[in-house]
């Protein structure tokens, strides 16, 4: 989105993307993601102190196994560079995130995880911790509910991972392999891996998440 010309400033969004997923052929024991993305928000609309010029390329990696059918273990790290020059004012720095969730089968209806992140960047820590209970209550569909005890706002490296602290809804949908064997595509060997490929990039993954407020 560009507009330019108004007599109160300029308004300046957009976003690319561009990544890459790999599974072995012969196993469905792991899967890895990877994603890069430039964001560009620049906003002189508003008034002089919260007007906004900011540039970012962010880096997300995520990689995901399954040790045994009711073992999920997803591990990610993330990276972002901002280039801020609003109000006049000259910035830039690097965040990162490192952090991941076990998740654990109980029956064919439930399952329940852990997760841990922490996040760095601009002299400061930050760190997010909590469990949730899931529920499948339909074919390939799961909700889920989690608390988290500590924890922090950064959607642009945590994706699809809830990092704030409190209570949260989250809604998951798993891509199965039959979906794709339907579509005529080659068979792959099956297992349960529900949080499998989930969430590297927040509002563009496989699964969906309702938080609470």
């Amino acid at each position: 989105i560009d507009e330019r010309g108004t007599s109160t400033g300029s308004q300046r969004i957009g976003e690319l993307q561009t990544g890459f997923a790999y599974r072995p052929a012969d196993s469905n024991v792991w899967n890895a993601l990877g994603m890069l993305g430039y964001k560009r928000n620049q906003d002189s609309t508003l008034p002089f102190g919260q007007q906004l010029d900011q540039r970012a390329w962010i880096l997300l990696t995520q990689v995901d196994v399954q040790p045994s059918d009711r073992w999920n273990v997803s591990a990610r790290f993330a990276a972002k560079h901002t280039d801020d020059a609003a109000n006049g004012i000259n910035s830039s720095g690097w965040t990162g995130l490192l952090g991941g969730r076990v998740t654990r089968d109980f029956g064919e209806h439930w399952d329940a995880g852990v997760q841990g992140f922490t996040s760095w960047g601009f002299g400061t820590r930050r760190d997010a911790a909590g469990a949730e209970l899931g529920y499948l209550f339909r074919r390939n569909l799961w909700l889920s509910l989690g608390y988290n005890v500590v924890g922090f706002d950064d959607p642009d490296l945590a994706g699809g991972a809830y990092t704030q602290d409190g209570f949260y809804l989250r809604l998951r949908f798993k891509f199965g392999a039959d979906l794709f064997e339907k579509a005529g595509a080659m068979p792959v060997p099956r297992t349960d891996q529900s949080n499998a490929a989930a969430g590297i990039w927040n509002g563009a993954s496989t699964g969906t998440d309702n938080h609470a407020p």
